[in-house]
């Protein structure tokens, strides 16, 4: 006892009386090594008490953890300018660090810690617009690490997918009380439950995460733990930790079915939804719906999935399942979106009534509203367009581009097989799909010139304008949409002045090739009509005509206060050799004698465009006429575009929104 104290005392004494022992390197005193001379460096012998004192101190050295990592949407986009503050369990110290234009953030911690510790930095991640995120990471005690990755995801998710707290409340009750027929060991049941208790009774999921990890350790064949893990990280704002753990559960029902289950294959299949990525989901959800056939939740959320492919008939029949499985009121309001995707008015409504249930509308949130709302223009749409969707000719005064009396098609070589189309539809829609995948905020010189007149040909106003055309990406959807604005230069009067004057405003016509979009392609027909030659060059001639009941897409039409949905058919030339769209016409699929709009034409001539800096060619509109027949007269607009420039909003001038006046037609 004398001599332990007698050694702990030296022990003490040491740390007060050497400090040049700190310094020395790893290893350069153990036990049975002597230095040359039997000498400690700088002179004196070595007792026996100084080499045990040795060893103890080379237990702790100066070590450095890098920290290091990258902010990402749930689409993978970096996000720049996130706030990240890091720090550790033992120091009281912070650190507040700004993601860059990459996303990515750097630190380190550096303190004297045992050789073989390993450090754990709690990071915590904030940025406007997004919910607050965190990781808990565990740094190896090397302290050579690969860079982490934090997923934020949106302050608002939409109202149309599943909730997190919905999610919760379904998938918590299932997996409570496990035992060993779920891999779960009686001697890690305590911590499980306390798990338990902290997620959904005291709401404390950071406590939650320390017991399920320590059961995963132990019972890492328990396929439910890690799910109830994943959930946990999920409510702690770790969606990297529960895609990781909740894949984990997954490879673990895969490799032992018996003591598996649905949930994790749900969970991940849910978090595809969050994502936008429904053929994700519908992969994940497939799984658990092969290990639990009957799960009303995973046919549901199979039927959502289905629902954001446009899948109707799928999203019908799975939905159904889970209506008649016990799924509540949401099955059948998705259900309704089904049958209206479909073109099953009729039957959407019934079903619509079925979960109302006596309930009155106005008491309802407003996405039941919408769906209500779908289903009235639905039943307007099938009136107004019941000819052309019933498979019959349109009326007398619709365009018929087949029927030769088009001048643009003089010279056409009419096709004799429709066999080419759809080779030809999947590459000019690779083009487009890469157009608005790739193409950046860009500005451009418009020249518009604008006439009104009556429809005898008589021209009693002209004006010419010119602006700055801004073409902004709105880089949220998809496929991503531009928002396009007019900034006025000193010599134009204005947007307003334009239209109280009588004139007529467009615009909108860089998103003219959507409907080649693969995301739209199903949302209208497509006829093959031929070849042509165009300027010297040969191309195909597409025909196309939105169905709208069907389609996302649509243009409006407004006077004054009064604003109509519009719907068109039109002509496409495609490049034989490239499959660019280099002439595109577009009228109105049928005329709308309610707003006495007669005729809406809108020609588009494309140019390829080379930005400086930039190889790649974006085809864009170079010159553009619309006609116009309302209301006893007749309105054009020509607009010619020069000049483009890439578009740096944090830099360049202050853009606002155009204000349109009370009275005028603007045409989109």
């Amino acid at each position: 006892m004398k001599r332990t104290f007698h050694v702990l005392l030296m022990v003490a004494a040491m740390f007060a009386l050497s400090p040049p022992l700190m310094g020395q390197r790893p290893g350069l005193l153990d036990a049975g090594a002597h230095p040359p001379g039997g000498k400690e460096p700088g002179g004196g012998n070595i007792s026996e008490t100084n080499r045990i004192s040795g060893l103890l101190l080379q237990e702790r050295v100066p070590k450095r953890w890098d920290i290091a990592g990258k902010v990402v949407t749930l689409q993978g986009d970096p996000v720049p300018g996130a706030k990240v503050q890091a720090e550790t369990p033992m120091s009281s110290k912070r650190q507040t660090l700004t993601t860059n234009s990459d996303g990515n953030f750097h630190t380190f911690f550096q303190r004297e810690m045992k050789v073989t510790a390993q450090l754990d930095v709690r990071l915590t991640v904030r940025k406007k617009g997004f919910l607050p995120a965190q990781q808990i990471v565990e740094y190896a005690a090397t302290g050579i690490d690969k860079p982490v990755r934090i997923t934020l995801r949106p302050a608002q998710q939409e109202a149309d997918l599943l909730s997190q707290e919905e999610l919760a409340s379904n998938l918590g009750p299932r997996l409570r009380e496990l035992g060993s027929a779920d891999g779960l060991s009686s001697r890690e049941q305590k911590d499980y439950a306390q798990g338990e208790a902290d997620l959904f009774t005291r709401d404390d999921p950071d406590q939650a995460i320390g017991s399920f990890k320590r059961v995963v350790r132990r019972d890492s064949a328990c396929a439910k733990c890690w799910t109830m893990l994943a959930l946990a990280e999920l409510k702690a704002g770790d969606w990297d930790g529960a895609v990781r753990d909740a894949s984990v559960a997954a490879d673990r029902t895969k490799s032992d079915p018996k003591t598996g289950s649905p949930e994790a294959f749900l969970l991940l299949g849910v978090m595809e939804s969050w994502k936008d990525n429904p053929s994700g989901a519908v992969d994940y959800l497939s799984q658990a719906i092969t290990i639990a056939p009957g799960d009303a939740l995973a046919l549901q959320e199979m039927g959502r999935a289905q629902l954001q492919n446009h899948d109707w008939a799928g999203a019908e029949a799975n939905l159904s399942k889970a209506i008649t499985a016990g799924a509540g009121s949401e099955a059948r309001l998705l259900q309704v979106r089904a049958l209206l995707g479909d073109y099953k008015t009729d039957e959407a409504k019934a079903e619509m009534n079925r979960y109302m249930d006596g309930r009155d509308l106005k008491d309802m949130p407003l996405r039941v509203h919408m769906v209500w709302d779908a289903i009235q223009e639905q039943k307007k749409l099938a009136t107004t367009y019941a000819d052309r969707d019933g498979g019959r000719k349109g009326g007398a005064d619709s365009v018929n581009y087949l029927a030769g009396n088009i001048p643009e098609l003089k010279g056409l070589e009419p096709a004799d097989s429709q066999e080419p189309l759809i080779p030809i539809l999947d590459k000019v829609g690779k083009n487009v799909a890469e157009f608005f995948r790739d193409f950046e905020n860009t500005s451009s010189l418009e020249v518009v010139h604008g006439e009104k007149g009556s429809q005898h040909g008589k021209v009693r106003g002209r004006l010419d304008q010119k602006f700055r055309y801004l073409c902004l990406m709105s880089k949220g959807a998809k496929p991503t949409f531009f928002n396009e604005y007019r900034q006025n230069l000193a010599v134009s009067p204005g947007e307003t002045y334009a239209l109280k004057q009588g004139f007529m405003l467009t615009a909108g016509f860089v998103s003219a090739s959507l409907n080649f979009h693969p995301s739209f392609q199903s949302e209208s027909k497509f006829r093959y009509v031929g070849r042509q030659k165009v300027d010297g060059e040969e191309t195909y001639v597409i025909a196309f005509a939105q169905q709208p009941m069907r389609t996302k897409l649509s243009g409006s039409f407004t006077d004054g206060r009064i604003m109509a949905t519009t719907y068109t058919q039109g002509l496409a030339w495609i490049d034989t050799q490239n499959y660019q769209i280099i002439r595109l016409r577009t009228d109105l699929l049928k005329p709308l004698p309610e707003i006495k709009l007669e005729r809406q034409t809108t020609e588009i001539d494309y140019q390829e465009v080379h930005f400086k800096n930039s190889s790649q060619g974006f085809w864009l509109p170079r010159e553009v006429a619309v006609t116009v027949d309302w209301d006893g007269k007749t309105l054009h607009n020509e607009h010619r575009y020069s000049d483009f420039k890439l578009f740096d909003v944090k830099t360049n001038e202050r853009i606002e929104q155009p204000k349109v006046a009370d009275q005028g037609t603007t045409v989109n």
